[in-house]
């Protein structure tokens, strides 16, 4: 159940470099936790290198059940774009990043409590994360950051933080994920 969180809203990347906060966060997180999650509250921020553009967001979960497979599409809202400044430190220099802020599309959330059942039920599942970046993006390596907001009495929950990436030539990323019990 914890790494469906991980995976849903990795956004970029199916294998990560996960800050230990966020596995001490997650440690005791269950089914009836996630059940008991509020689709209408949960964000995702994605920090990146200002170069990168991106045009389309997509995640997708298969459930196995006993009565056959039940896709499920997820498509993200951008509510934000911001553009953050160089930060310079005595320790290091940040170049100019993008910070993307999303929500779940009214079909996203329909589908998250649909999600949320066959879970509880005990189901299998997988899980796609695609990214797909705008033809101006130059294919080269970048860093990205994502954030995970679950509950705003708890904020953002920091699930990747500054891991590199490289743009493939198609301008398309995915990461795919499967999620047994």
């Amino acid at each position: 159940m914890k790494y469906l969180l991980m995976v849903l809203l990795l956004l970029l990347s199916g294998c990560s470099s996960v800050p230990l906060s966020t596995l001490t966060h997650f440690a005791t997180f269950d089914e009836q936790d996630f059940a008991e999650l509020d689709p209408n509250q949960i964000r995702a921020r994605l920090v990146v290198d200002d170069f990168v553009k991106l045009k389309d967001i997509s995640l997708k979960a298969q459930i196995n059940a006993a009565n056959g497979v039940q896709q499920l599409e997820f498509p993200l809202t951008l509510i934000s774009k911001e553009i953050l400044p160089v930060r310079k430190s005595w320790i290091f220099t940040t170049q100019v990043r993008a910070r993307y802020q999303y929500e779940l599309s009214p079909q996203a959330r329909q589908n998250f409590v649909k999600l949320q059942q066959a879970l509880l039920k005990g189901h299998k599942y997988n899980c796609d994360v695609n990214v797909v970046f705008d033809e101006h993006t130059p294919p080269q390596p970048f860093k990205y950051t994502v954030k995970l907001m679950l509950d705003p009495d708890n904020g953002y929950i920091t699930m990747i933080d500054n891991r590199e990436m490289a743009v493939s030539k198609s301008g398309v990323t995915s990461g795919n994920s499967e999620m047994l019990r």
